[in-house]
């Protein structure tokens, strides 16, 4: 669904059904967001940084494989928040971290502490960010699957707004 949201800095959202129905294509290069023909689509393919989306069927959510410090890992794409890594797949990683700098309180109401990462971390194909850290199922209230099926963090709007990423829901 489309909807708006009751804040002042935000016009609203695109749900993850919707982009899954309308399979649109968000240039955040250019800053627009069309539904192009099939043609139009084809042309999208020499774009410079373009990640190749699927949709979790367990979850709903668009994902993307993404190498971050030399690991490959699997990211829900999020065109609103910011880059987000997982505490596990951050430690598994060898990612130095900051300490604790404050808690971030998850849609269920579990409260988690956060950090960041000490130094730019290497985002392959977009460059290098900082990124908030935390546990992300204690964060959203879910077991913690096995290290092969979970998702190492949120691709954020940030980054994909810095690098002029194109999102291809198609």
């Amino acid at each position: 669904s489309v909807f708006q949201l009751p804040t002042v800095n935000w016009e609203g959202m695109l749900g993850v059904g919707w982009l899954a129905a309308a399979r649109p294509v968000v240039d955040f290069g250019a800053r627009t967001l069309s539904v192009p023909s099939e043609a139009e689509r084809r042309s999208l393919a020499a774009e410079p940084v373009r990640f190749d989306l699927r949709r979790d069927l367990a979850t709903g959510r668009y994902v993307a494989e993404l190498t971050v410090e030399g690991t490959l890992a699997t990211f829900v794409v999020s065109t609103v928040a910011e880059t987000i890594l997982d505490l596990e797949f951050a430690r598994r990683t060898g990612i130095e971290l900051t300490a604790a700098l404050g808690v971030e309180h998850g849609p269920g109401g579990d409260v988690v502490p956060f950090s960041r990462t000490a130094c730019p971390v290497s985002f392959a194909a977009i460059g290098c960010a900082s990124a908030q850290v935390y546990d992300t199922y204690a964060y959203a209230g879910r077991d913690r699957p096995s290290v092969a099926d979970q998702v190492a963090g949120y691709l954020g709007a940030d980054l994909l707004l810095a690098a002029g990423a194109v999102l291809d829901f198609g």
